[in-house]
């Protein structure tokens, strides 16, 4: 089955949901964004022209990537991030 058919049927689903046919499921609330996250979004947004899509994906990127950081950005060094990068790497599937 292609992504594209799956995405056409969720969006089928989902009109029948507003149009009270099937239940909806309830929406998951989304995390809060990291304050520095944003700011990097907005960055993206106004310096590198990508679109809303790429920009949502570079910030859950970016969230996953934190807990593994310390909590005090003076302490990070080029080592620590390219360790945290290569073991969500090893975490996650090619596509990501």
């Amino acid at each position: 089955m292609s992504d594209k058919y799956v995405r056409r049927v969720r969006r089928f689903v989902e009109f029948l949901g507003e149009c009270g046919i099937v239940q909806r499921k309830p929406k998951l609330a989304l995390p809060t964004l990291d304050r520095r996250v944003v700011e990097f979004q907005d960055w993206l947004r106004q310096h590198r022209g990508v679109t809303e899509l790429t920009i949502g994906r570079h910030g859950r990127m970016v969230m996953r990537l934190l807990p593994a950081l310390d909590s005090k950005p003076r302490s990070w060094n080029a080592p620590l991030i390219r360790d945290v990068i290569i073991a969500e790497t090893k975490r996650v599937s090619l596509a990501t």
